[in-house]
């Protein structure tokens, strides 16, 4: 099972991730703090900045290979035919 990460890296080399469900407090770090620190803190923010301002993903329509059949049905049928000696 694959865990989605938040990361960030910052213009000071800083790395910051967070996984989905993952607490505040637990999120990494390189900066070397002992606890909370502002790069985990700008993290949160800008990603609920983000998400306040994204615009939804259009819903893609479901397609139905059904949608076909009454227009299949007005064709006409095709048989194919044997001729007498194919195949030898």
């Amino acid at each position: 099972m694959r865990t989605a990460l938040l990361i960030a890296t910052f213009s000071d080399g800083v790395r910051t991730q967070l996984a989905n469900g993952q607490a505040l407090k637990e999120a990494q770090c390189t900066c070397g703090a002992s606890g909370m620190c502002r790069h985990r803190v700008m993290l949160v923010l800008s990603y609920q900045r983000l998400c306040a301002t994204a615009q939804p993903a259009e819903k893609e329509e479901e397609w139905d290979p059904a949608i076909w059949l009454e227009e299949l049905a007005t064709l006409p049928r095709c048989h194919p035919q044997t001729r007498a000696g194919a195949g030898r």
